[in-house]
């Protein structure tokens, strides 16, 4: 509702009228509406319960607190007397009311604040002394989110009578994600958008994804159209999804003053818009503090098409969790006109497989991706409608299946690296490279094989024995080609690691960790007469 309408409630009603407000519970610690006389109370309160499990969002209607019941009944009698009339029994009252409502600690997730107790050094979150102790589900559920962000990583220590113990510890990303003022899902987006150089646009998504209901839902027909024109009709839509609209509504509401004429004209919630602009700079302000070299400008700059597409991946590389499939058809029983029983497929639209939860999901008819058929999504969270049942995905991102090994590498599960085609060293990245093929998720979805770095194994200090040997690390000794007495080759052949010079200069390698040029030159660095190349050029 406009804030012109909600200011209505404080004017007197005309004459041989009646004010009466209909309020939400968030009424009871509101500011206070003079001459409210009576307070009708139906003890209920609708909540956003969230499931730990499945990470779905739900509105329940259920009853309040008895500490509730009597703020509303507060809200009567404040500048004379007034009357409160409970639509509820002293046994529902005194039976089914809880003293007070559930603490916030035991309702929402406890990402942020498991992260910031790492940061200051409680290694073992479970022994400290909360007032209000989160549940064992709620801080598993934490440790496993921030260990796929890779802000922690689990060590297993050896405790008494030699029992093996695993603890999380933060990691040097953990640590620099819990310097910023946001959830870990937007902390680590915000990282990495550094190296894009996409920080002022990363903190104005933020903004926007962390106010609730940007669009009014109840517009008029022309209103919806308008809407639909400026918003949800651009091609970045097709790359950005929901994102994209909700960055465009705010951009289009900043080049026009965030007018509350023109909020209201294109069906924007004029407070909502007013919010993300403070909690925008906010933020900006915030980081400035904290990222000096970075140009964290207000000023709002229109993206490119690259841009756009590095928004999806950032936006990926947060919630590689919130995967869904497209499901093109389901398959049904039917019955024909002589009774006989068969299943045929049926075409179905809008339908998705999620990796969080075991039901289907769908996209909402007020998503700019409604009726359209990616393959793959990546999305904010899941919501269950009250009144279909059915859970719909809110802010849905179209993605690349190749995307999900780089940026969701954590869900998947990979091959063997593939000998076709072979590994190879990439001097850019110094490091051993190769091609494997991979599954993604519990579903086991299964996806192209793509260029990785090799896997921490025997045989990538072998490649990198050969790779050495051959000229690819250090051209330099390409000279030496003709001069060995052993070809490189027999660094990648099984059976040939019998040889003792093969062996020698494998286990050397294994024994320093040195699988790159740069360790390589370390090590030669430190030990000027290290002299694993012994014998294989077949010199001293």
């Amino acid at each position: 509702m406009p804030s012109k309408k909600q200011a209505l409630v404080f004017q007197p009603p005309p004459v041989g009228c009646r004010l009466c407000v209909i309020a939400t519970n968030i009424a009871e610690t509101s500011l206070t509406i003079p001459n409210i006389r009576y307070v009708i109370d139906t003890g209920k309160v609708k909540n956003i319960v969230y499931d730990r499990m499945t990470s779905v969002s739900t509105f329940i209607i259920g009853w309040t607190s008895k500490a509730s019941a009597d703020q509303r009944s507060g809200r009567a009698g404040r500048t004379s007397a007034g009357h409160c009339y409970r639509l509820y029994s002293s046994a529902v009252f005194n039976d089914q009311f809880k003293q007070y409502s559930e603490p916030e600690i035991l309702q929402k997730p406890i990402d942020d604040l498991l992260l910031q107790m790492k940061a200051i050094g409680f290694e073992n979150v479970t022994n400290f002394p909360f007032p209000t102790k989160p549940n064992m589900e709620a801080l598993i559920a934490a440790e496993k989110l921030l260990n796929q962000l890779d802000a922690l990583e689990t060590k297993t220590l050896i405790g008494k009578k030699n029992k093996k113990i695993e603890r999380s510890k933060i990691t040097w990303f953990g640590r620099l994600m819990s310097y910023f003022p946001v959830s870990p899902r937007y902390s680590r987006i915000l990282l990495l958008s550094t190296q894009a150089n996409l920080v002022p646009l990363v903190v104005t998504l933020i903004s926007l994804l962390t106010v609730q209901e940007f669009f009014i839902a109840d517009v008029s027909k022309v209103i919806k159209q308008r809407r639909e024109s400026w918003f949800f009709s651009h091609p970045f839509c097709q790359i950005l999804g929901d994102l994209w609209t909700l960055l465009s509504a705010f951009g289009s509401a900043h080049y026009h003053g965030f007018s509350e004429k023109f909020s209201n004209s294109h069906g924007l919630r004029y407070n909502a818009i007013r919010e993300a602009d403070k909690l925008r700079l906010q933020l900006l302000n915030q980081l400035g503090s904290i990222m000096k070299n970075q140009t964290l400008s207000p000023e709002l700059t229109v993206p490119d098409e690259c841009q756009v597409k590095m928004l999806s991946k950032l936006f990926l590389s947060g919630f590689s969790d919130h995967i869904a499939k497209r499901i093109p058809f389901t398959i049904v029983t039917v019955e024909d006109d002589d009774g006989n029983v068969r299943k045929v497929q049926k075409s179905i639209r809008n339908c998705y497989q999620s990796i969080e939860v075991e039901h289907n999901v769908f996209i909402s008819p007020n998503s700019v991706l409604f009726n359209q058929t990616n393959d793959f999504v990546v999305y904010q969270e899941i919501f269950e409608s009250s009144d279909a049942g059915k859970m719909y995905m809110r802010n849905v991102v179209p993605i690349q299946m190749e995307w999900l090994a780089i940026y969701g590498h954590k869900h998947c599960t990979f091959s063997n690296p593939l000998e076709d085609p072979p590994p190879r060293y990439d001097p850019d990245d110094d490091c051993i490279k190769c091609h494997r093929r991979s599954t993604f998720g519990p579903h086991g979805w299964e996806l192209p094989a793509i260029e990785v770095d090799y896997p921490d194994c025997m045989e990538k200090y072998c490649h990198f024995a050969y790779f050495l040997f051959d000229g690819h690390v250090l051209p330099s000794l390409e000279v030496n080609l003709p001069y060995m007495s052993s070809p490189a080759i027999l660094f990648v052949k099984s059976w040939a690691r019998v040889q003792p010079k093969v062996d020698n200069v494998i286990k050397c390698l294994i024994n320093n960790r040195i699988d790159c040029k740069r360790t390589l030159m370390t090590k030669w660095a430190a030990n000027s007469k290290c002299n694993f190349t012994k014998g294989i050029f077949g010199m001293d």
